[in-house]
This record gives C-alpha cells, structure tokens and sequence, in this order.
C-alpha cells in the first residue's frame, strides 16, 4: 500500500501515455490495495467518468485546501 494515499482522499490521474482519457481527472479514492492490470492500486471515483481503477504510479494526491473558519 502507498501511504501517500488514503479513502476519501481526492487524487489527480498523472499526464500518462498509458491513461490518456483519464488525464488531468480529479476523483476521490474509494479503496486502496485493488487488483489492477499493472499490479495493484486503487478504484477511485470521479463525477464526471464514474469509478475507476489505476496503480498508484499514475495517481497523484490533491493539496489539501484548508478553509477559514
């Protein structure tokens, strides 16, 4: 498992060759340690393309934003 990563978290698909539909898609992880074709990874789900799934190699995480309260 990748613990850069966990549920919930919101990810960006990386600039791939290999996931060129996907690229540049913000999703929110919804399980960790999945079997994928490369391996294993995460099924994420994003609103616009549905859920998901990709190695953590082609994941990035998303900043944070911290709001004012």
């Amino acid at each position: 498992m990748d613990t850069r990563f966990h549920v919930g978290q919101l990810v960006m698909v990386k600039e791939d060759p290999d996931v060129f539909p996907f690229c540049g898609e913000i999703a929110r992880v919804a399980a960790l340690d999945v079997p994928c074709m490369d391996g294993l990874g995460m099924e994420v789900v994003s609103d616009r393309l549905g859920p998901f799934k990709g190695t953590y190699a082609q994941f990035e995480p998303v900043p944070e934003m911290g709001g004012r309260h």
